[in-house]
């Protein structure tokens, strides 16, 4: 969309090419035509004529033969230079349709299946044709079938098609590029044996719409056209189907409706058309629900409208102070659309020096002028519109506009801007998560079962974690710096267009390799027990563990277990059991269960002391979390466990003991059984605290020693073999590794070591009284600890690279772990006061009374979670607002002896009187 001018849009990267030569041709036109003259005058003159035709009929069989090699090679050169269509399988019969853009109206891009996301990157191959490389617009895929338009535009070429690649070889199964078929920005949609796109880029003034036989297409190997309608402006818009009928924007020339099938001589069947003097720049895509059509108006109409399907008659407009190029999203009675100054190939600015400089050569008036300009200054915006009411339930707004669809999944939805972030906001437009891309973001996303898929302007495809916005991998696939194209995810696999280096496919199914899952106490160093997933506003009770006995029941209570640390939470896959699958009772063979032969379920890995005996429990949560959570096992050790367990997939560790207990051992178990696996000595006086991440397990294990463990590389058994042991004494909370560094606090001293060999690189008199964090990357990182050998108060900071002081937050003696949540850290002091601070400026920014002093702030974006000993619950606390409210009444739960941690929206802390607890979130 918006394509305005090969000659000043950036799309057309050749054009800087030619403009030098291009110039010499001109100033050197006037003697060439001059040379031409005057060879044509001389050829023309009686004589030279008489002798040219007598030299032609000498030779007149070999001319003949000349001309007839021209005439052949002239119309064979199209099948000779044609890249070949390889033999690829048969279309799936089974797929579902593609009836508008992104799939479906949640604007999601995702095909639904058995199988994972693309959770490694892989190896990338792309798909290009008679040297068209540009595809502009975004792929539909149907079964085994990626449908997609390429445009090839330049100076003196307009051209393009579209494609049916297969999808598991990449091969192209057939094209359609008839009838000059021209450069496209519009992708397909698809119902039944229908194929419906619009043709054409922003200058294009006489656009069609055409729609192809699938069925006979696939037959025949080659695009089959049942009909096509030419229009009055350029068509961008992509199609949507329903009801046997197809809705387009064409630009200026309004709004089509026309049937799926033609007339008897092949001629489209109009329904109704909406003039583009009513709804002028109709470039967005429509979306059908409930017999009513839904599409944005862009610069020259600036609206969100809604008519009549059957008829075209409008029932409501809605006027919006920016351009709306973005397609509405339709979920749960509500509309959802972005908004914004600019357009896919100019910034803001660029549209504003162009608006101002007509205004100028008009001779408007200063002021007209300059309300002008502030008119168009950067800005972006999401609406959100309520059906039943017709009216703008919020607004979110933006640094710069809002082009791609915002993408609906559940209760979230996800969208990118101009201005470089990625976010995820909440239904009702509270923002959940940000993500900085450090470039423009211009189109859709693609929301998978766990993943959320994105491409920048600059040509780089970004896989994000969809409950955390954490970065699981990334690849540049454009190298040509204007990327338009949304990518979908289908069959495990991200299928993109690119303006450079073809149609992308890319991506291997399967959970990227990020062990370990559950790195410690909360999550790992720093974390606050949050999985990223979104804050209830209210809770309630949902379950506890063990459960009570039926109501009327005569069984007594059972016996609540002691639980005083969080548990460590884990999601892997199980095997499914075929007899609990609803697919399997209806599959006609056994291909529907092998294809789904694991399930992903959710542990908790519980330190208790339960039924006479200790150790670590293994408690299945139910899928919907909202029933009880079953026991799988329970490993039982000689000494209490009485600090939190740590797990990967495969493996859960666990140290015994506190310090002074006698034969402490940290145990690494078989995370499917409970088996120990193997185990390595604790001493007496050892703190016992320790972390796993990707390289291996980092444990106190000595009263003045810390210790590398590998987790892979060795054959388990009794004893775990150990990389390196140094000296570091008393070492104070669970030490910290960045990158190759380790950064361990104690008492009287703060060291940094070598992570590969365990050599202290350097060591200072900074005490502390609690676990060390560290902020930043490389050499700004800061290393921050609470209290000092002196003060034993406060927190401050040092540098990571020579441990010289750089900050410190006079907060008081501190109680709790230290935690951090993107550049803001926490604490609460003795006082009850949880203490928060912007770890880049060392500036305080708030401090919130009454949490119980020995458990850290669950932090959740913009939201604090935490326990409020006095009043006997859990508090929620608003950082924008500024205000606290009751989250959950808990006094008739009993003393709460856990920090709490949020998984999948459920809140989970164990008390006194009932055990494990899981609370839900409340209605509203």
């Amino acid at each position: 969309m918006m394509f305005d001018s090969w000659f000043s849009a950036p799309p057309y990267a050749v054009v800087p090419v030619l403009v030098g030569p291009l110039s010499t041709l001109i100033a050197l036109l006037p003697a060439i035509l001059m040379a031409v003259a005057t060879a044509l005058f001389s050829l023309l003159k009686p004589s030279a004529m008489k002798k040219f035709v007598l030299l032609l009929w000498a030779q007149k069989v070999a001319m003949l033969a000349i001309a007839a090699i021209g005439v052949a090679a002239w119309y064979g050169w199209g099948y000779l230079s044609a890249a070949p269509v390889e033999p690829v399988a048969a279309a799936s019969g089974d797929a579902a349709d593609w009836t508008m853009f992104r799939g479906g109206p949640e604007r999601r891009g995702y095909v639904a299946g058995d199988i994972e996301d693309p959770g490694q990157p892989g190896r990338m191959t792309s798909f290009t044709r008679d040297g068209i490389e540009t595809f502009y617009a975004s792929p539909a895929v149907v079964g085994n079938r990626a449908y997609i338009t390429c445009a090839d535009i330049a100076p003196f070429t307009d051209r393009g098609a579209i494609y049916a690649i297969d999808t598991d070889t990449g091969k192209l199964v057939w094209e359609y590029d008839d009838r000059a078929y021209r450069a496209t920005f519009s992708s397909p949609s698809i119902a039944g044996k229908y194929l419906v796109c619009g043709e054409g880029l922003h200058e294009t003034r006489d656009a069609r719409i055409v729609c192809l036989d699938l069925e006979a297409s696939e037959k025949e190997r080659r695009g089959v056209r049942l009909w096509e309608h030419r229009t009055q402006s350029h068509v961008e818009s992509s199609p949507c189907i329903a009801d046997g009928r197809v809705y387009i924007g064409a630009g200026d020339d309004g709004i089509y409706c026309l049937e799926l099938e033609p007339e008897a001589a092949g001629d489209p069947r109009i329904v109704w058309h909406l003039d583009g003097k009513d709804y002028l720049d109709a470039e967005s895509s429509p979306v059908v629900i409930d017999g009513k059509v839904y599409f944005g108006l862009g610069e020259g109409g600036k609206a969100i409208c809604c008519v009549d399907a059957a008829t075209g008659e409008e029932e409501w407009r809605i006027a919006t102070p920016y351009p709306a190029f973005g397609c509405p999203t339709i979920s749960k009675g509500r509309l959802y659309v972005g908004m914004g100054n600019g357009n896919f190939v100019e910034t803001a600015e660029q549209v504003r020096e162009k608006k101002l400089a007509a205004l100028r050569a008009a001779s408007r008036s200063d002021d007209e002028i300059a309300a002008e300009a502030a008119r168009l200054g950067p800005v972006g915006e999401v609406w959100a519109i309520d059906l039943a009411t017709r009216e703008v339930a919020w607004k979110f707004r933006v640094d710069r506009t809002v082009l791609g669809a915002v993408a609906c999944a559940g209760d979230r939805l996800f969208f990118g801007s101009r201005d470089g972030h990625f976010r995820c906001i909440s239904t009702e437009g509270v923002e959940l998560r940000k993500w900085n891309a450090r470039a423009p973001i211009v189109s859709s996303p693609a929301v998978a079962r766990a993943h959320v898929y994105f491409l920048t302007q600059e040509g780089m495809l970004h896989c994000l974690d969809a409950a955390s916005l954490e970065p699981v991998w990334e690849m540049r696939i454009d190298t040509g710096g204007q990327s338009f194209s949304s990518p979908v995810v289908a069959h495990g696999r991200v299928f993109a267009g690119t303006s450079r280096n073809g149609f992308a496919m890319l991506g291997e199914p399967g959970r990227a390799k990020r062990d370990p899952v559950w790195a410690g106490p909360l999550g790992g160093p720093g974390k606050s027990g949050w999985d990223g997933t979104l804050t209830p506003e209210r809770g309630t009770f949902a379950w506890r563990f063990p459960a009570p006995p039926p109501r009327r029941s005569r069984a007594p209570e059972p016996e609540i277990p002691r639980i005083v640390v969080p548990p460590a939470f884990v999601k892997k896959d199980v095997p499914r059991d075929a007899d609990d699958d609803p697919r399997a009772k209806d599959a006609a063979d056994s291909s529907a269960i092998e294809q789904s032969a694991t399930v992903e379920a959710a542990f908790a890995y519980v330190a208790m002391e339960y039924q006479d005996r200790q150790g670590v429990a293994a408690l299945r949560l139910a899928d919907d979390r909202n029933a009880v959570a079953e026991l799988a096992w329970f490993h039982e050790t000689p000494l209490p466990v009485r600090r939190s367990p740590a797990a990967t997939v495969t493996q859960v560790f666990c140290v015994t003991g506190e310090t002074g207990d006698a034969s402490r051992e940290l145990c690494c178990l078989d995370a499917a059984t409970g088996e120990p696996l193997w185990a390595a000595a604790v001493a007496d006086d050892a703190p016992g605290d320790f972390i796993i991440d990707e390289i291996g397990l980092l444990v106190a294990d000595g009263g003045d020693t810390l210790t590398r463990i590998p987790l892979e590389g060795f054959a388990p058994g009794p004893k775990a073999e150990k990389q390196w042991t140094a000296q570091v004494r008393a070492v104070r909370g669970a030490p910290v590794r960045l990158g190759d560094l380790v950064v361990a606090a104690a008492e009287q001293r703060l060291s940094v070591l070598d992570a590969p060999t365990g050599r202290t690189l350097w060591s200072m008199p900074r005490g502390s009284r609690s676990n060390p964090l560290v902020t930043g990357d490389d050499a700004l990182a800061r290393i921050w600890v609470a209290g000092d050998s002196a003060s034993k108060s406060g927190v401050h900071a040092c540098r990571i690279h020579d441990g010289e002081r750089v900050a410190a937050i006079a907060c008081g003696p501190v109680s709790s772990p230290l935690v951090t949540h993107d550049g803001t850290l926490a604490c609460t002091n003795e006082a009850g006061e949880i203490v928060m601070w912007n770890a880049e400026t060392a500036e305080e920014f708030a401090r919130i009374p009454g949490a119980f002093p020995a458990h850290p702030p669950l932090i959740a974006d913009d939201v604090l979670l935490f326990v409020d000993a006095q009043r006997e619950s859990i508090q929620r606390h608003d950082l924008r607002t500024e205000k606290t409210t009751r989250w959950m009444d808990t006094a008739w739960l009993g003393k709460i002896t856990t920090p709490p941690i949020l998984i999948d929206s459920h809140l989970y802390f164990a008390t006194d009187q009932r055990g494990l607890i899981c609370a839900k979130p409340a209605d509203r």
